[in-house]
């Protein structure tokens, strides 16, 4: 679900205005690559920025292969963030033209008529003709970028009638209900965003996408070979309880979420450390054997298995904070309760109503504690974009998301500047079980996937500016890394339908009655019937919808019972392997049980490999894999729709859509509030 040295960007602008306030005739870009030449009209009074993005460790990867992020954090100027000049943009055009074959007939190959080792050296064989093999870097007539490269949209006027919010310096938002708190245990969004408000990392991230600063670690070193991380912890840490915050208290978290018995579905984040995927799937009962080790009470030490420049940036998530031992101890599976809980960052829970509400206040053992402007924090559960809307137009809430397509069109329309919407890096797609019938057939996956026209989807149903997407990685790796992903098949009801009688079932007949189950909200619940009615008219299949909150709809996804389910994949790091290693065999998010031989061997030499065109051309096939045997469906990348009060400062787009509240403050309402 997030972290490298630098994040540099390319945009291109559009300031145009349109008197046409239908949203069935506004048309919003569909993929990054086409923003760049799009001239069509946009809502009026609003100010469009239509970006790709440069992210994480695409700084030093660019221009030297991937190489490590070095010195102590703090350490010298980073490299810029930057926007190509117009000759720049099409010099990089240019660069990664020429397309990767989308031929990805599904026939009976290897496990399961998945792809095997012949045809996987194929992909490989292709891919590498097809990385574009020069250098990216800044070129002469580029810029200096703000760090909110990210934002999509927003308008510049304040609303007519603004919320008035309580003035008692307490920040208020909404989040989903989480499931765990325990950052051995989270495995999604909502535990990650609440949490990280209480754990700090060794690293965090700052607003906006800029390069990572220090946390709980006042610096780090890399070693030549780029293998081992030295942490420094900053001097005098304690826990929220006095006791002191030691270097062995990462090691322990480290350790304590690879150990099998913890059961932690985000392990597979500490893989990239030298013997931690070995433990952690139980070929190896040593925890000594993982690479993790101290140097007195400050220093951590970390060796790798492979170079992995994006490490400084994965290190933030919530998988690697440290976590008390001595609470865990004593309260066993309820130390992460409000009275129990021990924490190491800026803020504490006091008290936690499920399905209602989340209180923090200020923790005075933080390091930083003076510089917290916040006397506290209430966070609103909820699942329904209505009620966010309400809690945000009746002043109980300061930020809110997601909020419905009616009010985006609405709000864009307006030209107003509470609603922010940006781009971040995740993809929406369904899984769909292969190891079961009918999904176990490779030509109905396919069929489904052909059968549903996702440009319209994103253009007509959707108003966020979600570019649509026929393949699972995000395209602005292109710019970051140079990586040329191949694309997925296009809509195509006539070979859908083909395929669909290959596979036994000509215009739907003898195929049972289909279900997808999908979690509450209304974008959900809009694609869900979308999909639902593409697949009646294009296929003449019947597909049942099961509503249902997200708690249980993770238990469902990995218990594996369902045949389509709705998920997404929000990147842990910026690097196309965050996508691609969720389907590996061993994986804890595989809902699909795509266990593959052939998959899971060339994410080994992607991990293992520090040639920057060598490992893109082995990620690209990894990808062409995905494509071709079909475990998911996947519909668009994310862009998230904020209604963000004009008083908060310290809120900017974020390509991980991490917002850590250490940054937040309050100011008078302006329309450029939380610059």
């Amino acid at each position: 679900m997030v972290a490298a040295c630098e994040r540099p960007a390319f945009a291109v602008d559009s300031e145009t205005t349109s008197g046409d306030t239908n949203p069935s005739n506004l048309n919003y870009p569909t993929h990054h690559s086409d923003a760049r030449a799009d001239t069509r009209q946009r809502p009026a009074g609003a100010r469009v920025r239509v970006l790709l993005m440069a992210t994480g460790a695409a700084a030093l990867a660019l221009t030297s292969g991937l190489t490590a992020c070095g010195g102590p954090v703090g350490e010298g100027p980073p490299p810029q963030l930057i926007v190509p000049s117009a000759e720049r943009l099409a010099e990089l055009e240019e660069a990664v033209t020429g397309e990767v074959s989308t031929a990805n007939e599904p026939t009976e190959l290897g496990v399961a008529g998945f792809t095997d080792d012949a045809l996987m050296e194929s992909f490989i064989k292709e891919c590498r003709e097809l990385q574009p093999k020069g250098e990216l870097k800044a070129g002469a007539g580029d810029r200096a970028a703000s760090s909110s490269v990210g934002r999509v949209f927003r308008g510049d006027t304040l609303p007519k009638k603004l919320p008035e919010v309580p003035d008692d310096g307490i920040f208020r938002w909404v989040e989903g209900n989480p499931e765990y708190l325990d950052p051995n245990k989270i495995s999604e969004s909502a535990g990650n965003a609440i949490a990280s408000q209480m754990f700090e990392t060794l690293l965090i991230l700052p607003p906006g996408n800029t390069p990572v600063v220090p946390g709980a670690a006042e610096s780090y070193t890399v070693s030549d070979d780029g293998l081992v991380y030295t942490f420094t912890l900053r001097e005098g840490l304690t826990w929220s309880d006095g006791k002191p915050l030691l270097a062995e208290d990462f090691r322990y978290a480290w350790l304590r979420g690879l150990a099998p018995e913890t059961g932690s579905r985000n392990a597979q984040q500490l893989w990239f450390i030298k013997g931690a995927k070995a433990y952690n799937t139980s070929k190896s009962k040593d925890r000594e054997s993982v690479a993790i080790r101290t140097d007195g009470d400050r220093k951590l030490i970390v060796t790798l298995e492979s170079r992995t420049p994006f490490f400084p940036d994965l290190v933030t998530y919530i998988a690697y904070a440290p976590v008390p031992r001595h609470a865990i101890e004593k309260h066993g599976e309820k130390w992460a309760l409000p009275n129990n809980i021990v924490v190491n960052g800026p803020f504490i829970m006091t008290e936690w109503k499920p399905r209602d509400r989340l209180i923090m206040e200020p923790n005075p053992k933080y390091w930083d504690a003076a510089n917290i402007k916040l006397k506290g924090q209430i966070i609103y559960s909820s699942d329904d974009e209505k009620r966010n809307v309400l809690l945000y137009d009746t002043g109980q809430a300061h930020w809110v998301s997601p909020i419905g397509a009616d009010r985006i069109r609405e709000y864009k329309n307006l030209g107003r500047s509470d609603l922010q919407i940006d781009q971040i890096m995740c993809t929406y797609y369904y899984v769909l079980r292969t190891d079961k019938p009918p999904f176990n057939d490779p030509r109905l996956r396919r069929a489904i996937n052909i059968a549903v026209d996702k440009e319209r989807l994103t253009q007509h149903v959707l108003a966020s500016f979600e570019p649509s997407t026929t393949h699972l990685v995000p395209d602005m790796f292109r710019n970051t890394l140079g990586y040329k992903g191949p694309q997925g098949d296009p809509f195509n009801p006539q070979k859908a339908r083909q395929l669909l009688a290959e596979a036994g079932y000509p215009d739907g007949k003898g195929l049972p009655k289909l279900e997808l189950v999908y979690n509450t909200f209304e974008v959900h619940r809009l694609v869900a019937e979308y999909v639902q009615r593409n697949l009646k008219e294009n296929l003449g299949i019947e597909l049942s919808l099961i509503n249902m909150e997200w708690k249980s709809l993770l238990k469902k996804n990995h218990s594996g019972d369902f045949q389509i389910s709705r998920t997404s994949w929000c990147a842990d790091y910026p690097d196309p392997l965050t996508f691609l290693a969720v389907w590996d065999s061993e994986s804890e998010n595989n809902y699909a049980a795509y266990k593959n031989p052939a998959y899971d061997k060339v994410l080994d030499r992607i991990r293992s490999e520090s040639d920057r065109i060598e490992r893109n051309a082995l990620m690209c096939a990894a990808e062409k894999a995905i494509n071709r045997d079909m475990p998911i469906v996947p519909f668009y990348y994310y862009s998230r729709a904020n209604l963000v009060h004009p008083t908060v400062r310290g809120f900017e787009a974020q390509y991980l859509d991490h917002h850590n509240t250490k940054w937040i403050h309050f100011g008078p309402p302006s329309a450029g509030g939380s610059e």
